[in-house]
């Protein structure tokens, strides 16, 4: 041993209580960073979750206005397929009225004849037939108003 030299504590070395107080920073910021990384993993993955959830309430609003719109595209469909049978009611009540007319202006014609040619009981047939068919002109008009009522419900509902 040196005679000149004392050692001193290690408390009072400059250079160990340097080298302890780097290593002690060094490790709480290390601690500090490990901390703070898990709670920003934490973070990333609750905002994960919350993107998720709300992709998920998007997409299933996304099926239900599908949904709809499928089945408003299918009603559309049954609402058109019902237009179309309704024309077709009225272009047939429409035909058959006019039919009538024209036979009732063809009686009109015979019983003129008939009763010119002295034959009353022709003529009291044709008169009996033309009843009939007015009759049936009747009953076929609220046939044909019924299927026109029809037609223009349709019509408002696919506006």
């Amino acid at each position: 041993m040196n005679v000149g030299t004392t050692e001193r504590p290690f408390w009072r070395d400059p250079t160990k209580i340097g080298a302890i107080i780097a290593f002690v920073f060094s490790a709480g910021l290390n601690v500090l960073q490990y901390i703070s990384h898990d709670a920003e993993i934490e973070q990333k993955n609750q905002d994960i979750v919350l993107e998720r959830s709300k992709w998920d309430i998007e997409r299933t609003k996304l099926t239900q206005e599908i949904a709809e719109k499928k089945k408003s595209s299918e009603d559309k469909d049954k609402l058109r397929a019902d237009l179309t049978k309704a024309d077709n009611d009225m272009k047939i009540w429409q035909d058959s009225i006019f039919n009538l007319k024209a036979d009732i202006l063809l009686l009109q014609g015979k019983k003129d004849s008939d009763e010119k040619s002295g034959r009353p009981e022709m003529a009291k047939a044709d008169e009996q037939s033309i009843q009939y068919d007015n009759d049936t002109i009747a009953v076929e008009q609220k046939e044909l108003d019924n299927a026109t009522s029809k037609r223009n419900e349709i019509l408002a509902l696919l506006k």
